[in-house]
């Protein structure tokens, strides 16, 4: 379930800066005289503390933090509608004889999990960032009876008043009128069909101004004028490249999403190959990026050349000044990916990476799991002879998440059979480790001979409570017992309808958002990501993957080449391109002699 933190502050003590503002406004106003100067000389009186502040107000242009006594770190939970919870009228009568109301408030294994799942996070997330995490609460090792002894209401009840079209299943109609109660309304977070996980005043402001211009048209005989939706037109999208990855996944992908995106037109380094390509889609083919913005106004710009044009290519697209979704891989070269990225950040563009394997079905079911806390804490990752190099490293920090910091690899390369060379005879073992100490393991052949040199492939990642293969997951059951549940893939007539695993928590459940379609998994996950960065595009969001991502993986990519190098030697991530080639030249002159 959905959960927020939230921080409740005891005994603040002002900051020396905020001391002496406070005091100077109470002085410019003229109250309390007295007190506003002891105020001021409170703030003088901590000259390190003031200098602090006034770094942080005037360099770093962020508020100067007061300092209380205790801070306690807040969990707020969503619950799922339980048919069970209800209000009752109970035997007992209030001093005008009439009943009072009984509240039966059920609270279950879902919510503590959730409850759990969130504490592990944050104290994850604590270790990460080297702070001192917070002291464990009484709760957590008490069990589910324990966690609701403790629990504290605090405001917002919901859904006790339900909204609903069915008189069965609801208290109220669409215009928060009392079913059968005619001129009876409510207005307020009671009449939300399903609860939040955070405070619900803004959707209550806005249900009673939508009942007051009811009522006011009601009132004055005059049918409310319909307020017209606001539609988004349609992304318009210029396509940049004409071979067999747009043949072959995008064309597919953009007409699976059809409904949101219109292609404006394509071009190519050779105009001839678009103009053969856009006379099989029916699109505008035009000789250059620069026209095809000119005339066809694209609001997004898609990228996918042959792969070692990347490096030029990404960069001249930058100068058109539109949002991006670039083809992997983001670079070739680190200085020149690095290089972009600071480009990027400069002019502020929002710019994605279609980086398809953390999106496809499988890994989408996969990170539902492991968000929904069914393995418990993820401690570790493997990829095993499956997913390539910068592909295998998105994958593996989707599923440990891509908040946390890797920060080294030990790595080696295995040469089965000298005589073939960097063939398929190749392994590469890497080992990265996360600040907050979880672990990737990364195994693959650069080579093709799949019988020859490696044994079963697979994708796994294991959990303080279970693990998940491509297949399969495993979770206690409690008493030592273990469960295996196999994931089931559905399909009809070819389509695929959805992927689903049952869990300690009941079934959990991919659906397929393109189910009308003739689409395989590679090209669900890319028809995803080009709708992703289209509405981050449309909505001012972020996109699924962007080029801060897509540098990180090659980044790690070029620490485990670096420690290969070093024979296993752990290497921090963030290598120097420069200085490494240095290393390899004075390497091979000391060899030479």
């Amino acid at each position: 379930m959905n959960a927020a933190a939230h921080l409740v502050e005891f005994g603040t003590k002002l900051a020396p800066l905020t001391s002496i503002a406070s005091g100077l406004r109470e002085l410019r106003n003229g109250v309390d005289i007295l007190a506003a100067g002891r105020q001021v000389a409170s703030g003088l009186m901590h000259p390190v503390g003031l200098a602090e502040g006034v770094f942080d107000r005037f360099v770093h242009k962020r508020a100067s933090l007061n300092d209380p006594d205790k801070t306690i770190l807040g969990c707020v939970v969503e619950q799922p509608l339980n048919p069970e919870s209800r209000i009752r009228l109970s035997g007992r009568k209030d001093r005008f004889d009439s009943p009072l109301p009984e509240i039966d408030w059920r609270i279950d294994e879902a919510e503590f999990r959730t409850a759990r799942r969130f504490r592990e996070i944050m104290l994850a997330e604590f270790l990460r960032l080297g702070m001192e995490a917070p002291d464990a609460p009484d709760w957590a090792s008490l069990g589910l009876q324990g966690w609701r002894d403790s629990l504290t209401d605090l405001a917002h009840p919901m859904c006790t008043t339900r909204m609903s079209d069915d008189p069965q299943t609801g208290v109220i109609d669409a215009n928060c009128m009392v079913h059968g109660v005619e001129g009876l309304y409510i207005a307020g977070s009671s009449v939300f069909s399903t609860p939040g996980h955070m405070n619900p005043t803004q959707m209550i402001v806005a249900l009673a101004l939508r009942l007051a211009d009811h009522l006011h048209a009601k009132l004055l005989k005059v049918r409310a004028p319909a307020k017209p939706i606001t539609f988004h037109p349609k992304i318009r999208i210029g396509i940049v490249g004409a071979g067999d990855r747009i043949k072959r996944i995008y064309i597919p992908a953009l007409k699976a999403t059809s409904d949101r995106i219109e292609v404006v037109g394509v071009t190519s380094r050779n105009l001839s190959t678009a103009q053969k390509l856009a006379n099989e889609t029916g699109w505008t083919a035009y000789p250059d990026p620069a026209r095809m913005l000119e005339e066809g106004a694209p609001d997004l710009v898609l990228a996918s050349v042959s792969p070692h044009a990347n490096d030029g290519t990404y960069k001249q697209l930058l100068a058109l000044n539109r949002p991006l979704l670039l083809e992997t891989p983001f670079c070739w070269s680190l200085r020149a990916g690095r290089k972009l990225l600071r480009r990027i950040r400069a002019i502020k563009e929002n710019v994605g990476v279609a980086e398809q394997f953390p999106y496809t079905p499988l890994a989408q079911l996969q990170k539902k799991v492991i968000d929904l806390g069914c393995i418990g804490v993820p401690e570790a990752a493997v990829n095993q002879f499956l997913d390539y190099d910068y592909h295998g490293m998105a994958r593996l920090r989707a599923a440990l998440g891509r908040s946390d910091d890797v920060i080294t690899v030990s790595a080696t390369r295995i040469v089965l059979d000298t005589s073939r060379g960097r063939g398929s005879r190749v392994w590469d073992d890497a080992t990265f480790k996360y600040r907050s100490g979880s672990v990737l393991k990364h195994q693959f052949s650069p080579g093709n001979d799949v019988a020859v040199t490696r044994g079963p492939t697979g994708f796994y990642v294991y959990g303080s409570e279970g693990s998940l293969t491509d297949a399969t997951l495993l979770f206690s059951e409690g008493e030592g017992r273990t469960l295996s549940k196999e994931v089931q893939r559905i399909e009809q007539y070819g389509r695929l309808q959805e992927l689903t695993v049952d869990t300690q928590l009941g079934p959990v459940v991919w659906k397929n958002p393109f189910i009308h379609h003739d689409l395989d998994d590679e090209q669900i996950a890319v028809a995803s990501l080009v709708l992703r960065m289209a509405e981050a595009v449309s909505y001012g969001g972020s996109c699924a993957y962007d080029a801060t991502d897509a540098l990180f993986d090659l980044e790690m990519l070029a620490a485990m080449r670096a420690s290969q190098e070093r024979a296993g030697q752990q290497v921090r991530i963030g290598i120097s391109p420069v200085w490494e080639k240095g290393r390899k030249v004075l390497r091979a002159m000391l060899l030479r002699r």
